[in-house]
């Protein structure tokens, strides 16, 4: 992962890709597609997001994350924290969120309520009622229906590191 300190000053658009070559950076090469990168923020600072914000900035974000995807230009990473969608997603691991994509039943996405509070949970949709269900069955499915809870953005992808 790239800190601040290497981004500052830079378009983080165009810097090389540190791969395997003792360390010195590379470049994609001919023919090779870069990969698009998003912005890992807080959990704090995506409860903060709102649709009138443009896309992210390299302040927001300390880190950037690499995405299989193509994204929106507004899409972000977040790192999970706890255990609420277990086994599947685990803490420390990074997902990338797309807030350009619609939210329909079955997918991943993280949601806000009026307090700007944050989760991440699968979305179910049964005719008119709708639900926030963790994966981990230690924890309860919530029935939003009528409440001031917003889907943020879904997840596309875990980014899994090693």
């Amino acid at each position: 992962m790239m800190g601040k300190a290497i981004l500052e000053g830079k378009d983080p658009e165009k810097i090389p890709v540190k791969g395997d070559m003792g360390g010195k950076p590379c470049s994609p090469g001919a023919g090779m597609k870069q990969l698009p990168r998003v912005p890992l923020i807080s959990w704090v600072q995506a409860g903060e997001w709102s649709e009138a914000v443009d896309e992210f900035h390299s302040w927001y974000a300390e880190e950037w994350v690499y995405s299989a995807k193509n994204v929106s230009p507004n899409a972000f990473a977040l790192r999970i924290v706890g255990d609420l969608m277990e086994p599947e997603f685990r803490e420390g691991e990074a997902i990338i969120v797309d807030p350009g994509l619609e939210a329909v039943s079955g997918k991943y996405v993280i949601a806000k309520n009026g307090d700007q509070e944050v989760t991440f949970k699968q979305l179910f949709i049964d005719g008119s009622d709708v639900y926030l269900s963790p994966l981990n069955d230690r924890y309860p499915v919530k029935n939003i229906t009528g409440q001031n809870i917003r889907i943020i953005g879904v997840v596309t992808q875990k980014v899994k590191e090693y």
